[in-house]
């Protein structure tokens, strides 16, 4: 069985694969932060960071993931969207079932996510965040119709 750290140095190449025309350091950097959400079981920075085997402090890494999620540069349809049909090529020509969850975050936002159920887990394909204690800039047939469309 492989370590965690081969399992890492493996990713980061398929990431680095998939995403091409991404700068290396930004694919690798992407590869490690699912990875270790994946290992963590949480989106918690610094518990992603302690769940990865990593050569520098918990601390620093987290700053780094800082950093990365605030860079404009690290957007939707530079990352996301070229990754979706790999992710999705290994479901072939079977039907699919898509799920709609619309989950509350505290009392700022309602987050849509529009995912596919693979192997009893969903894997996201679209998400929005919307206001929570205002209306919509949309209605919520036309936010679920931009959603099926990315």
């Amino acid at each position: 069985m492989p370590t965690r750290c081969q399992v890492l140095h493996a990713w980061t190449r398929q990431v680095q694969t998939l995403l091409p025309t991404v700068h290396a350091s930004r694919a690798a950097t992407m590869a490690a932060f699912a990875l270790g959400v994946l290992w963590g079981g949480t989106v918690t920075l610094l518990k992603v960071a302690a769940a990865l085997p990593l050569a520098a402090t918990d601390a620093s890494i987290e700053r780094r993931w800082r950093r990365f999620l605030a860079n404009d540069r690290v957007t939707l349809p530079t990352l996301w969207r070229p990754l979706l049909p790999s992710l999705l090529a290994g479901l072939g020509q079977r039907d699919v079932l898509f799920v709609f969850d619309p989950t509350p975050y505290r009392d700022c936002a309602t987050l849509l996510c529009l995912g596919v159920v693979c192997r009893g887990r969903v894997l996201p394909v679209a998400w929005r965040a919307m206001p929570q204690q205002r209306a919509w800039p949309e209605r919520l047939e036309a936010i679920l119709d931009a959603m099926l469309a990315d």
